[in-house]
């Protein structure tokens, strides 16, 4: 097992000090500082998220377990002075760090970003926060959802969470598109952004005509709306492929309409690889490629994102809070230890998986908390007395 047989390897025992230095720092740039006198340091804090990680349970359930720690209450009590533009930042700093090691894999080669929503149900009152809990429903029994949109690096088979946003009701795609864009520019050279079937307005691909990147947009296709598609799609044979050039897209802003021109790939009856069937595939892209193959191709590089959310949820710190603060804070927590396995996996000599990983710096963070702790003065001034009575 990773952790055990492998400390030999001076690389294990350095990065296993990097995962460990960068989750500290991600804790202290968000926490809130205490005093020199707090009986707890950020290795408890952060051995009492990863403990509720790897159990998938409630922070209030872990601190009981684990006492003596601090309790629930006292964990969150230090997110009192965090904020969204914290987390954030925080965030980013330590993608920062990462990226700079990134970068020597993917030796400069351009890079795809995936967009993605991912849902949090939420099963209380949904207007005890009209701002940022969604009417949504992802899961039965739930009453609506927190949201977040993520931009993950898809290089090979290599995935990384480059940045994640909050999104509140009433969001506008195309804005937080763009502000993930530029993040993403920082660390990468972008080939192409690729979106699911929630990402069909005509104003996000004016933006991103704007930022002059290539895209792909897996098209959605409405009978109701998009009448035009169903007679394009009638008109194909099986594997046939057309260009479409639609001039009257529009969307409507500070009571203007705005037209796009949108150039669309229609691809009918088509299976690639593993399709079980043949489908009809609609994508608005300016990517001009060799065939529909490749467009199918390039489009199924996103695919891998859902399998990011599906691992994470292995490592979910559960929640009922109503605060979307430490809902971002917790939801980022858990793509930070995601991007720490897949960083961990790309320069350790051994694959393992993220339970593993999870587990074996639980282990990690478990005999460092045992090394620091002391002892409450009471149990001291007893051991002593113990001490000089009977031995």
């Amino acid at each position: 097992m990773w952790g055990s047989g492998l400390t030999t390897f001076p690389t294990v025992d350095m990065s296993k000090q990097t995962i460990d230095k960068w989750l500290k720092s991600f804790l202290k740039q968000i926490f809130f500082v205490v005093g020199s006198n707090s009986p707890y340091n950020l290795a408890e804090f952060l051995h009492i998220l990863v403990t509720a990680a790897l159990t998938k349970d409630f922070v209030n359930n872990t601190t009981a377990k684990l006492q003596p720690a601090p309790n629930g209450e006292t964990v969150f009590n230090r997110l009192l002075e965090c904020t969204r533009e914290k987390i954030e930042l925080a965030f980013n700093a330590i993608m920062e760090s990462t990226c700079k090691k990134i970068k020597i894999y993917l030796r400069n080669r351009k890079a795809i970003l995936a967009f993605d929503t991912t849902y949090e149900p939420f099963y209380g009152n949904i207007s005890s926060n009209p701002f940022w809990i969604h009417e949504y429903k992802p899961v039965n029994g739930c009453n609506g959802c927190f949201v977040f949109i993520t931009v993950s690096i898809v290089v090979g088979e290599s995935k990384f969470i480059l940045g994640t946003l909050p999104v509140p009701i009433g969001w506008n795609q195309a804005d937080y598109a763009e502000k993930l864009i530029r993040l993403a520019r920082r660390y990468v050279t972008i080939e192409a952004c690729l979106f699911d079937r929630g990402f069909c307005e005509y104003e996000l691909i004016a933006r991103l005509k704007k930022l002059r990147v290539g895209y792909e947009i897996l098209w959605k296709k409405d009978k109701k709306r998009e009448t035009w598609l169903t007679k394009e799609l009638g008109k194909l044979r099986p594997k046939e492929m057309k260009i479409y050039i639609k001039e009257d897209g529009y969307f409507c802003k500070n009571k203007t309409k705005h037209y796009v021109r949108t150039r669309f790939v229609i691809i009918k009856q088509y299976s690639y690889k593993d399709d079980k069937e043949p489908y009809d595939w609609v994508f608005a892209t300016n990517r001009k490629l060799r065939s529909q193959m490749w467009y199918i191709r390039g489009y199924k590089c996103r695919w891998g994102i859902e399998t990011i959310y599906r691992v994470t949820d292995e490592v979910r710190i559960r929640t009922t809070t109503l605060d979307e603060v430490k809902r971002y804070f917790l939801f980022a927590f858990g793509c930070l230890l995601y991007n720490l396995w897949k960083f961990a996996n790309l320069f350790l000599k051994e694959r393992v998986s993220f339970s593993t990983f999870v587990f074996v710096f639980f282990q990690v963070l478990t005999e460092e908390v045992k090394k620091n702790y002391k002892p409450p003065e009471n149990i001291m001034k007893l051991r002593s007395m113990i001490k000089e009575d009977f031995f």
